[in-house]
C-alpha cells in the first residue's frame, strides 16, 4: 500500500485517506449514504499528480464510528469537516460530494462560502421545503433505521439495491463488489445516521442556493428522473451553476461510468481555474 493510501483517524475522530502532494491544489470529496472514503479512491488517484485529495469517512460510516452522536447531525458534521481542513492547513479546497456527501456539500458551500472554490455535486438534494415533507421523511428515514438494526446486513443490501432509484445498478457486473464494500460498515452506526442526517433530519437549504456564487456543477444520471428534476430546479437558482445529465447512468454515475465522470470533473476544474 502506497503511504498516501494509509488511512488516518484525525484528533475529532473522523478517518480519512490523503492522495497526493500537500502544496499542490486540494479537493475535498465525500461520500454517499453506507459508502465510505474508499469509494473515492480510485477517482481521487486519477487526480493525485495535480491536487491534494482530501478523502473522509462521514460520521457513521468506515472507520469514523468513534464519534459523539451529538455530532451526527449536519452543522455538527459541517464543522468537522472544516475541523480536519484546519488541521491540514487548507484554506481552500475544490469539493465534489455524491448523494448525502452532496447534501453536506451545500451546507458546507452555504455556511463556509470561503473555504471552496469550485464545487461539483453528483445526485444532489438541498433538502424538503415544507415542515409536513420532513415530517414524512423522517418518518421513512426511521423505518429504514429500524430495518437497518432489525435485519441482517446481506439482507438490507438485498433491500437497498433493489430500491427504483437504484435502477441502474441491479444489473451492473460489479454490484456484489459494491455490496461487498458496504458490508464494512456497522449497522447500528448507519441507523444513527439516517436518524440525524438524513433528508428529513436536514436544514432546508433551498433558502440559501441564491448566495452560493462558486462555480457549481450539478450531475445527475438521465435515468435518474426524480434527481434530474430536483437538480433543473436547483439550476435555476444558483448564480454559476452548469447541470450535465449523464445518458444511460442513474443514481450513482462515479460508479456506473467513472471515466465519464473524472472528464466531467476534469473539464469543469479546468474550466474554472482561478
Amino acid at each position: 500500500m502506497q503511504p498516501e493510501q494509509i488511512q488516518k483517524i484525525s484528533h475529532n475522530g473522523l478517518a480519512y485517506f490523503t492522495q497526493g502532494k500537500k502544496q499542490n491544489p486540494p479537493i475535498l470529496f465525500l461520500h454517499g449514504f453506507m459508502g465510505s472514503s474508499r469509494d473515492w479512491l480510485s477517482i481521487a488517484g486519477h487526480f493525485a499528480e495535480s491536487c491534494f485529495c482530501l478523502l473522509p469517512d462521514l460520521p457513521g460510516h468506515g472507520a469514523s464510528t468513534d464519534i459523539a452522536e451529538n455530532h451526527y447531525t449536519m452543522p455538527a458534521c459541517g464543522k468537522l469537516i472544516i475541523a480536519l481542513m484546519d488541521d491540514l492547513q487548507i484554506r481552500t479546497a475544490h469539493l465534489v460530494g455524491y448523494s448525502m456527501g452532496a447534501r453536506l456539500a451545500f451546507y458546507l458551500a452555504a455556511f463556509f462560502p470561503s473555504r471552496f472554490r469550485c464545487i461539483v455535486l453528483e445526485s444532489a438534494s438541498p433538502g424538503l421545503h415544507s415542515a409536513e415533507e420532513q415530517k414524512q421523511r423522517i418518518l421513512q428515514d426511521e423505518s429504514l433505521a429500524q430495518k437497518l438494526e432489525s435485519d441482517k446486513m446481506e439482507e438490507f443490501l438485498d433491500f437497498w439495491y433493489e430500491l427504483p432509484l437504484f435502477a441502474t445498478l441491479q444489473k451492473h457486473k460489479l454490484l456484489h463488489m459494491l455490496k461487498k464494500s458496504r458490508m464494512q460498515n456497522q449497522p447500528a452506526k448507519l441507523a444513527l445516521s439516517l436518524r440525524k442526517m438524513g433528508t428529513g433530519s436536514m436544514p432546508d437549504l433551498w433558502p440559501h442556493l441564491a448566495s452560493i456564487d462558486k462555480p457549481v456543477l450539478l450531475m445527475t444520471g438521465e435515468k435518474d428522473r426524480k434527481f434530474c428534476a430536483i437538480n433543473k430546479a436547483i439550476a435555476k437558482q444558483l448564480p454559476d451553476c452548469r447541470h450535465e445529465i449523464m445518458t444511460a447512468c442513474g443514481h450513482n454515475m462515479h460508479f456506473e461510468n467513472r471515466e465519464m465522470f473524472i472528464d466531467l470533473i476534469t473539464s469543469f476544474f479546468r474550466e474554472n481555474r482561478r
